[in-house]
């Protein structure tokens, strides 16, 4: 994959902004995990996706044969929560299985993941969910090795097919037996970045559940550490723009979320959807940085509706001309 420019004079004044590096000239077009595998992912589901994004066998209405979706742009895969190992939840579902753990749920929790029945120390007398302390002292984030077991193998294979792969750290971590992991952004953000640059990724999802909540402190370790080509998402991390990019209202991220979490109703879509409104009319979302709802789902979503609304009115059209048609007039015989 064809490096950026580097930044090397921008550096020569200080760690330059997430924001001045020249990605995210347009929205990043991305396939992520959750809304499909929600946390039951492994390196298989990562491969197959970035394999379906330079697949050229299936015809694009519009354009020629062997056009893949990553000729059309979209050339990222991003995993989300379901990455990490941590101690799962206890409270239990009327099956009496686990939240996140119940195949009767879904099947898929019936995927074996590496077991733990507390959380890792972090040194101090202080615990975390999936965080742990080396030898050396230093903290990394613990990788379920039955999921990933080799993570660095597997960013390079998608690498291979022309793709970029996007990570997710600050997490929410449904299944496990808290929602936040409680290792401070002093702690743990070194060995998070560290770990990113390790295993060779390209974008950064962080997330608002956990204590790791400084996205300038991201994005400043992950520059000082020499990744200059990287998309960095603020996820609820930290504050949204409240003045234009180009008077460096984004200094620090390509992406941001506008919206909350979206749910099955319409005033959740409608809503989500008018939350990005205010940020691209004020010049907070443009180019190298985009201001987001839930839009995938949210467009699914709607998809649904407008196919109900359609069927409704070819019904109610069905009716109408059963109520309009005259009915046939007997005539007397005798």
């Amino acid at each position: 994959m064809a490096p950026i420019a580097s930044l090397a004079a921008a550096l020569l004044v200080g760690v330059a902004n997430a924001g001045s590096n020249g990605m995210a000239m347009t929205p990043p077009l991305t396939w992520r995990s959750w809304n499909q595998y929600g946390w039951y992912i492994d390196q298989g589901v990562l491969l197959a996706a970035a394999k379906g994004l330079v697949d050229t066998s299936r015809p694009i209405k519009g354009k020629p044969a062997g056009t893949s979706l990553r000729d059309l742009g979209f050339n990222q895969v991003g995993m989300d929560e379901g990455w990490a190992t941590c101690p799962p939840s206890k409270t239990k579902t009327k099956s009496g299985g686990t939240h996140g753990r119940d195949p009767s749920v879904d099947p898929r929790a019936a995927k074996l993941r590496t077991n733990v029945t507390k959380p890792f120390s972090i040194g101090g007398g202080k615990t975390a969910m999936y965080h742990r302390a080396n030898a050396d002292g230093s903290i990394s984030p613990v990788v379920d090795k039955l999921l990933f077991p080799d993570m660095k193998k597997m960013v390079d294979d998608i690498h291979g097919m022309g793709v970029y792969v996007g990570w997710y750290l600050n997490d929410c971590l449904s299944y496990c037996q808290s929602l936040s992991d409680e290792c401070s952004a002093s702690e743990c953000i070194p060995g998070d970045v560290k770990a990113f640059i390790d295993y060779g990724f390209d974008a950064l999802k962080v997330d608002g559940c956990s204590a790791q909540k400084d996205v300038h402190k991201w994005a400043s370790l992950i520059y000082a550490a020499g990744n200059h080509n990287l998309t960095l998402e603020d996820c609820n991390n930290g504050p949204k723009p409240v003045k234009p990019i180009t008077q460096g209202g984004c200094p620090d991220y390509h992406q941001y979320r506008t919206s909350g979490d979206i749910n099955n109703g319409y005033a959740s879509w409608v809503g989500n959807a008018q939350t990005v409104m205010p940020f691209a009319t004020s010049g907070r979302s443009g180019p190298t940085c985009w201001g987001r709802a839930m839009l995938l789902l949210l467009l699914l979503m709607l998809l649904r509706l407008l196919v109900l609304l359609l069927l409704l009115l070819l019904l109610l059209l069905l009716l109408s001309l059963l109520l309009l048609t005259p009915s046939p007039q007997r005539t007397r015989t005798c």
